[in-house]
């Protein structure tokens, strides 16, 4: 049940406006195990984007909320799958990765 992407299309076109350099924002929401929703707020601004992620939802998680910017999203394309990964960012060393869609 919660594995299902809802409104895909809208967090395509967020990626489609940020390559366009267009402002846009988005709230992306995916559910733990237990049924906690995680927040992840995207905001581009035309320079850089703004990812918030709000695990304060989560009793069994860490509980906070954690702002970053970055300033690329990549799509990295498998067989099965396609991966939308944050680069760049300013508090982070590794990739984050935003959105995994498995193609059926």
């Amino acid at each position: 049940m919660h594995e299902d992407i809802k409104n895909l299309n809208k967090f395509y076109a967020f990626v489609d406006h940020f390559e366009q350099g267009e402002k846009d924002k988005i709230r992306i929401v995916s559910y733990t195990t237990e049924g906690a929703p995680m927040l992840h707020d995207l905001e581009f601004d035309g320079t850089a984007i703004h990812s918030t992620y709000d695990s304060t939802r989560d009793g069994f998680g860490p509980g906070s909320i954690e702002e970053d910017s970055c300033d690329e999203i990549s799509v990295v394309n498998a067989v099965t799958r396609t991966e939308y990964i944050l680069e760049g960012c300013s508090n982070q060393e590794d990739k984050e990765l935003i959105m995994l869609v498995v193609e059926e």
